[in-house]
């Protein structure tokens, strides 16, 4: 399975930072951060915003530390 970047699959769910940040609990500063590699997601943040996306965990490729 072909994993997306968190930018990518946040743009065909067709959903803002903010917004995604709302869905998921986090702050858009945490998006953001995640998105560009400066911060890292743990397991149930990943969890929270697959979910907001309407994707698995796992469809994403999140940055590693």
């Amino acid at each position: 399975m072909k994993r997306m970047h968190l930018r990518v699959a946040r743009a065909q769910a067709n959903i803002s930072q903010v917004d995604l940040a709302i869905k998921a609990g986090l702050s858009q500063k945490k998006i953001f951060g995640i998105e560009h590699g400066y911060r890292l997601a743990s397991e149930d943040e990943q969890q929270a915003i697959a979910t907001a996306l309407g994707v698995k965990p796992d469809a994403i490729a999140w940055p590693k530390g």
